[in-house]
């Protein structure tokens, strides 16, 4: 998949969620008129949406069947009735309705006590440090420190865990050149020192330019999230990172199930 594919599909994304503002929204249902293999993109985006829905349904009906017959129904709770967000008419309408009816299942479920990992939970289960680039740091390798440049001084500094200094190099490294792989590894270093919101500000920078890291700097921008409680940011940021092929791609469809729940 090429950079301007991967753009349509992100565009095509953020259509089903609706954050395309007027004008772009009327540009894509245009589009969408006149271009058969286009619809067939977004139908087939569709249905990838449906089949982690149906996945998260079959986990809510297992989890209820399992509760079932350990706590009843705390009838007070169902006094209220269940907020449903009205949907615009179009013609993907009933794979939407869908949708929502599984939003009032889930808003059901929540009166039975659920055993689901939070946030912090699920981001320190999937995060984990990423390896170091630099061809001449190899691990448990013998380094002399006077030959090494900044960029490998710095590289040296992350692969010893001394995340404090590697932010220190990296951050001055990045103001020189701007490069991608310096500015994701002082994210990487930002994050391992709790600076999460500063790790996501440089992350997000990152994903304006064209970069093989793409589906990294979308896997750990998302736990980033994560670590902050901001869920819904997280799982936007999962659902562009299905369309890589990337061996993050299934960590993503797997994490966002896990969100559903």
């Amino acid at each position: 998949m090429n950079k301007e594919e991967e753009q349509e599909l992100k565009s095509l994304i953020d259509y089903l969620d609706g954050e395309l503002n007027a004008e772009d929204h009327q540009k894509m249902e245009q589009k969408l008129e006149a271009d058969e293999v286009l619809q067939a993109k977004l139908n087939a985006e569709i249905e990838q949406i449906e089949a982690i829905r149906l996945d998260a349904h079959e986990d809510i009906k297992r989890h209820l069947k399992d509760l079932e017959s350990k706590e009843p129904l705390n009838k007070d709770t169902l006094k209220k009735e269940p907020k449903l967000i009205s949907l615009r008419s179009h013609k993907f309408k009933g794979v939407l309705w869908a949708a929502a009816s599984v939003a009032l299942l889930i808003s059901l479920y929540t009166v039975w006590p659920k055993n689901t990992l939070s946030t912090l939970e699920l981001y320190q289960e999937y995060y984990e440090t990423y390896p170091n680039f630099s061809p001449v740091i190899q691990r448990g390798a013998e380094i002399d420190p006077i030959e090494l440049n900044e960029e490998e001084t710095a590289m040296l500094a992350y692969e010893k865990s001394d995340f404090n200094r590697a932010e220190e190099l990296l951050k001055t490294l990045y103001q020189k050149n701007g490069q991608i792989q310096i500015g994701f590894y002082l994210a990487q270093s930002l994050q391992e020192n709790d600076k999460t919101a500063e790790a996501i500000t440089i992350y997000t920078s990152l994903l304006k330019k064209d970069s093989d890291l793409e589906p990294q700097i979308y896997w750990y921008k998302a736990l980033a999230h994560l670590k902050l409680d901001e869920k819904d940011m997280a799982k936007k940021d999962l659902k562009k990172l299905t369309l890589y092929k990337s061996t993050y791609s299934k960590k993503a469809e797997e994490l966002i199930n896990k969100l559903n729940l």
